[in-house]
């Protein structure tokens, strides 16, 4: 095992999510010997299937097992015809979440060379960007506490300053490090939805991340642009 070995939590999940990881491991293993990257790997239980087995989709020493490996390598989880008993989805991914504070979701979108790409502009073979989302807040907040009747079905949507800035901040330094390498002047656009829901006293409260944004832009990452939808 190479002194820069790193120990990788598998949790294939269910569906594709077992061929996702199969397949990702199987690119991971030749690219570590080439580069002398050592690894080890546990294959975790958890998931929908998991579930109907067991009656548990994230056993707790699957949990303990992620969390103190270096990286964890995550599969789809979840199957249509597998439900809890109040009829939501098992999502194991969300326990993870809301576990280790995971709140960027950050999600690479970039052409690569050689392969085909799906939109027929020709500025596509030079996309490169990265969808930054919240993965915490939001509706997620009253998951499995909502409520439910017969004639009505309510959620609460919750968005901290706390998170926001941290959101903030994670976007604007990704933003710099992009631009260093790249060799261009960064830029985050933030779009906000919320315009569209609320009436404009509530929206300008909880859309307060364009102030956030806008202050860390002009104090502290001067060189990172802010375009705001």
């Amino acid at each position: 095992m190479a002194a820069n070995s790193v120990r990788i939590a598998v949790l294939p999940g269910d569906g594709i999510g077992t061929e996702v990881t199969d397949a990702t491991l199987a690119v991971l293993e030749p690219l570590a010997r080439r580069h002398g990257i050592g690894f080890s790997t546990e294959t975790l239980p958890a998931g929908a299937f998991h579930y109907q087995a067991t009656g548990e989709a994230f056993p707790e020493s699957s949990f303990r097992a992620a969390e103190g490996a270096d990286a964890i390598l995550l599969g789809a989880m979840g199957w249509p015809g597998i439900r809890q008993a109040d009829g939501t989805e098992i999502a194991p991914q969300l326990d993870l979440r809301f576990r280790l504070g995971l709140y960027a979701g950050v999600r690479p979108v970039r052409a690569i060379p050689g392969v085909p790409v799906a939109l027929a502009n020709p500025r596509a073979q030079s996309m490169d960007f990265v969808l930054v989302r919240e993965s915490t807040e939001g509706l997620f907040h009253s998951r499995g506490a909502g409520l439910v009747t017969e004639d009505r079905a309510e959620e609460t949507l919750r968005i901290t300053r706390a998170t926001t800035e941290k959101l903030s901040r994670f976007s604007f330094r990704l933003a710099e490090r992009r631009a260093a390498r790249l060799g261009r002047k960064g830029r985050v656009t933030l779009v906000n939805i919320f315009p569209n829901i609320f009436p404009i006293g509530i929206s300008q409260k909880i859309s307060s991340g364009r102030g956030i944004s806008y202050l860390f832009h002009t104090k502290r990452l001067p060189k990172t642009g802010l375009t705001h939808y």
